[in-house]
């Protein structure tokens, strides 16, 4: 028998390089496989990258995230809940693929232990260990238990937590791996420098509109303003040929009573010349300075007289008035013979849209340091290309010798004068509605 052991001793030399061998052939195929892992991960970041530097709504970011962390993870649920600005103290924005949002979640605060922990962290965190986390709060664990976390991973900007992203198991069973955490740290990464430059974006938008806005109004008020000065003088120098050709006419009348055809057409001419009169009244109007008749009372008083002068018209038989059944005094300071003048255009207006009847709605609602007067008609509304002409003077869609123009340029004028404003828009369910706006004014 010992003949034989030199022999064990031998096969013993030859089979422990090879398997050193093979498990260093083992050991380079793993780590080959992670490497490609690795450079696949890193392709995919940039593809990731390049899409999301292209979106600047973060609504489709928000989805985009949580869909490529589904695609990506093998998870069946992602979440997002991040901040609606940097000042923002609460995390209230949801975002949830793969199930529904739960209803009635717990507000989640930058404070609160759960974001302290993240913040500190920096890096994707298993649901166990937050959940061992120094005083996390029942409601912190009811948000994590109800979307069937299993990850979390903070989106830090500026050194700031500005949300976070939960995601469920995988839905294979594996664990969460260090290569996965880290792909979801650089995903958070790009996901939040494009939401934070979306963000920027939409703020610049906004100004921009708001200024472009701005700039239209202060055109449209300054073009009304010269209008209203160029009125005034030709309004001016027109009275006094006008009276001259009154009183002419007048004469003619007396020297001629009787005459058929002739007292006849001068009785045309001169009502024609008094509509002309009306017309440079008008004129005249928009361009007066402010009353000095101001005083306090109730608005509802002005818009039941206007009413009241209505019920003689044929057209309001036609038509319904809606009124609010639990109104309340809503005081102003102001002229309410100007107001009842405004308000009265605007309800004959909204009566002429709707001849075939209709209903014309009237509210009044009280704000803090300001009344909006809403004056709906159920009509056809008006053209898209006239909203921005509508208080321009001698412009008017009705057919012609059925308007002249000037009575929403007069009506423009009385309110800038109370210093309030006045603005039309069609209703999304048909008809137009105007808006006046008038300063509040308590009642000494």
């Amino acid at each position: 028998m010992a003949a034989f052991e030199p022999k064990k001793d031998l096969a013993s030399l030859f089979l422990k390089p090879r398997r050193a061998q093979a498990a260093k052939i083992t050991e380079l195929t793993e780590s080959n496989r992670r490497l490609k892992r690795k450079l696949f991960d890193l392709y995919t970041l940039f593809e990731i990258s390049r899409n999301l530097s292209r979106l600047l709504d973060a609504e489709h970011l928000l989805d985009h995230l949580l869909l490529t962390a589904i695609g990506q993870m093998g998870i069946g649920t992602a979440g997002v809940i991040v901040d609606r600005n940097e000042e923002d103290p609460t995390l209230g924005v949801w975002r949830v693929k793969g199930t529904d949002v739960p209803p009635g979640l717990p507000q989640v605060r930058k404070s609160d232990p759960l974001c302290q922990t993240l913040g500190q962290a920096r890096l994707p965190l298993e649901v166990e260990r937050l959940f061992g986390a120094p005083g996390l709060l029942p409601g912190e664990r009811e948000v994590l238990l109800r979307l069937e976390a299993a990850l979390v991973c903070p989106m830090m900007i500026k050194q700031q937590l500005r949300g976070m992203l939960v995601v469920s198991r995988r839905l294979s069973g594996a664990p969460f791996t260090e290569n996965d955490k880290e792909f979801l740290s650089i995903l958070i990464s790009h996901f939040t420098v494009a939401m934070d430059n979306a963000r920027l974006y939409e703020s610049e938008r906004q100004a921009v509109r708001r200024l472009r806005e701005a700039q239209a109004q202060l055109v449209h008020s300054e073009k009304l303003a010269a209008m209203g000065r160029l009125s005034a003088t030709i309004a001016h120098e027109v009275n006094n040929p006008l009276g001259i050709i009154k009183n002419y006419l007048h004469l003619l009348r007396v020297q001629n009573p009787g005459a058929g055809d002739t007292s006849e057409n001068l009785l045309i001419v001169s009502e024609e010349v008094n509509r002309i009169a009306d017309i440079v009244r008008r004129l005249l109007d928009f361009h007066r300075p402010a009353s000095p008749g101001l005083h306090d009372f109730d608005l509802w008083q002005v818009v039941d007289d206007c009413l009241k002068l209505l019920k003689k018209s044929n057209a309001h038989q036609r038509v319904t008035v809606s009124l609010p059944g639990d109104r309340v005094p809503v005081p102003v300071r102001a002229n309410a013979e100007e107001l009842k003048q405004v308000f009265l255009n605007l309800f004959m207006n909204a009566l002429d849209a709707m001849p075939d009847g209709g209903t014309l709605a009237v509210r009044l609602i009280p704000r803090r340091h300001s009344v909006l007067a809403q004056v709906r008609d159920t009509g056809t509304g008006i053209l898209p290309e006239h909203l921005p002409r509508l208080f321009e003077p001698f412009f008017t869609t009705k057919s012609e010798g059925q308007g002249t123009g000037l009575g929403l340029y007069v009506c423009y004028g009385i309110i800038q004068r109370h210093g309030g404003r006045i603005l039309v828009y069609n209703h999304p369910d048909g008809g137009a509605v105007f808006t006046v706006r008038l300063p509040r004014r308590e009642a000494a």
